[in-house]
């Protein structure tokens, strides 16, 4: 009524003034409270419901337990030979590709072969038996033909002192020479044991001679002969006896000259021994820096393309050997700043620089240790990669040697409301 009651005081006002006036409000203007009241209900229910995690950043480490081991050229120009094919299944040892050289690579690789099985005889003891080089054949190993020449005099040295060569026929005759004397001496024992029958004999034969020259039986000159002969025996033991002392001293001179001809046999060995290993250790060095092989039994992974003839450059990346049960996991620092959020189990977002997440996406991961004693760099953690480099858009990240992330620690859930609260708290503070 007092409503109305206005009204009529403008009675005298103009007629639009009146129709306005006169009009009922709309819902907005009757219910607008109530719908100011529900906004703000409604946007504290959201912002309760509205939860996205609080997380603590940090860089990680990638490491790996057998991980894809790199073909790397360790030598600078062409490449002339390549048998290494995308996704083929190698063996250690096999051979990928052959870098330019001057030598013949099937050359060197099939004297390596029997650089090996001699030094494998020379370890077993089957010396003389050993495969010998046919040292003429090799004349195309490049870079490797001097330090070849020079194994090829040791080994004609050695041979000298193999069975055939000059020492052991030496040898061989001095024991010949020996055996003669030790049957030599056998026979001047027989002969001085003949000898000391005979004179045994003699000193009876004289006794009795005495004796019957005592009783006048035999004349004196006839004593005297018995006499001569007597000594004569006695005189021919001491001559068989230095026969045989020289016999022994011609037999230790033949033992010394054997002995010290095997110990330069021994000596001769034992340094064809050090030029065979000086020589294969230069021939692998050769084949490490001109002959690609596999280092592990795997799988070809390429990461670039590469053919026959390209130039490559020292220390080159050429492929990979995936050994197929390669494991990787983090290694992350933890800040002191907020470590206390941190927990083992909790989830980790790995970025990779090197990989951008808009078109790679993520690897997912979980804390799974934490140090106890912390360092000047943070704690120590480790993080499991269940997928392994998998990422969350289905592409594989390829491992390689320090290769690193940015790592999120989700730490946990907090609603708007929370974050406005925490936020005020920390202001209030400050």
């Amino acid at each position: 009524m007092e409503y109305i009651s206005k009204i009529n005081e403008l009675e005298d006002s103009d007629e639009p003034v009146r129709e306005i006036l006169g009009k009922v409000p709309s819902w907005l203007v009757r219910w607008g409270n109530m719908l100011i009241l529900l906004f703000f209900i409604s946007l504290i229910a959201i912002a309760n419901l509205i939860k996205f995690p609080e997380s603590i950043l940090t860089s990680t480490t990638i490491l790996s337990v057998n991980a894809p081991k790199p073909v790397v050229s360790n030598a600078g120009g062409k490449l002339v030979w390549l048998d290494a094919r995308e996704g083929r299944h190698v063996a250690k040892g096999a051979l990928l590709g052959f870098m330019e050289s001057v030598g013949k690579h099937r050359q060197v690789l099939d004297l390596y072969e029997r650089l090996n099985q001699l030094k494998s005889d020379l370890n077993e003891g089957e010396v003389n038996k050993a495969k010998w080089l046919d040292l003429k054949s090799y004349r195309d190993l490049g870079e490797l033909q001097q330090d070849f020449q020079v194994f090829s005099q040791a080994c004609i040295a050695y041979r000298n002192y193999l069975a055939g060569g000059l020492y052991p026929q030496k040898r061989a005759m001095l024991k010949a020479d020996l055996a003669h004397l030790a049957l030599l001496n056998e026979n001047l024992k027989k002969q001085k044991s003949l000898l000391e029958q005979d004179f045994v004999l003699s000193q009876q034969t004289f006794n009795m001679s005495e004796t019957l020259m005592e009783e006048k039986l035999i004349s004196e000159s006839e004593l005297r002969n018995e006499k001569s002969r007597l000594l004569g025996k006695k005189l021919t033991l001491p001559q068989v006896e230095a026969s045989m002392i020289a016999n022994e001293t011609q037999q230790n001179e033949k033992r010394k000259e054997i002995l010290e001809l095997d110990d330069a046999i021994s000596k001769q060995t034992q340094l064809f021994q050090e030029a065979l290993d000086l020589f294969r250790g230069q021939t692998e060095e050769w084949m490490k820096k001109y002959i690609l092989t596999a280092p592990v039994d795997g799988i070809v992974a390429f990461n670039s393309f590469i053919q026959v003839n390209q130039q490559i450059q020292p220390d080159q990346l050429i492929c990979y050997i995936n050994p197929g049960d390669s494991h990787y996991f983090a290694e992350a620092y933890i800040p002191q700043d907020n470590f206390g959020k941190i927990a083992i189990g909790q989830e980790v977002l790995l970025r990779f620089p090197s990989y951008p997440y808009q078109e790679y996406g993520l690897v997912r991961g979980k804390i799974e240790f934490i140090s106890h004693i912390g360092t000047e760099q943070g704690y120590l953690s480790k993080i499991a990669l269940p997928d392994n480099l998998s990422t969350t858009a289905d592409k594989k990240i390829q491992y390689r040697e320090g290769l690193t992330a940015n790592a999120e620690i989700i730490t946990k859930d907090m609603n708007l409301i929370e974050r406005f609260y925490y936020t005020i708290l920390r202001l209030k503070k400050y």
